[in-house]
């Protein structure tokens, strides 16, 4: 009974047959695998936790794909998985694909803006660790990047 670590996407939630079919198989789980035969609090808390995590993989089978950058938001989330999914259908690949990078394009401009007006701000509270630290965030100077070495094997 091990449980994985792995974070769900839990926005199909939002929809009722989804929401209905995750608590029929949460119910059977629990038929199923019965937690209250358990004896102890911590061996019911311990089964209960693994039937929700049973049901939540069998009904949410994609994981949370996390952000990339810090202007994106849920709503462009979605719109790149809807993207995704249409590739083999041309013309409403070509609409998602518009509405996205117009989103993106908005979204993007308005979350710099707001990190360029933070920076002064920061400047005349003479917070220079702060303002350092949003220059280098904005700019992307502070990153590390990763360097691949190709090793040549030698037989």
């Amino acid at each position: 009974m091990k449980l994985s670590n792995r974070r769900y996407d839990i926005l199909p939630l939002s929809q009722p047959e989804i929401r209905a079919n995750l608590g029929r198989e949460h119910d059977k789980m629990c038929q199923e695998n019965n937690p209250a035969e358990e004896n102890t609090s911590n061996e019911f808390w311990n089964e209960l936790e693994f039937n929700i995590q049973v049901a939540t993989e069998n009904i949410i089978k994609q994981p949370w794909k996390t952000k990339t950058k810090y202007w994106m938001t849920v709503e462009i989330m979605q719109l790149m998985n809807e993207r995704r999914l249409l590739k083999n259908v041309p013309d409403r690949y070509r609409e998602v694909d518009t509405i996205t990078r117009r989103k993106i394009k908005e979204v993007k401009k308005k979350w710099t803006q707001e990190q360029y007006d933070e920076a002064p701000r920061l400047h005349r509270l003479h917070d220079l660790f702060n303002f350092n630290k949003k220059v280098k965030e904005t700019t992307g100077a502070g990153r590390k990047t990763s360097i691949k070495m190709i090793k040549n094997e030698q037989r």
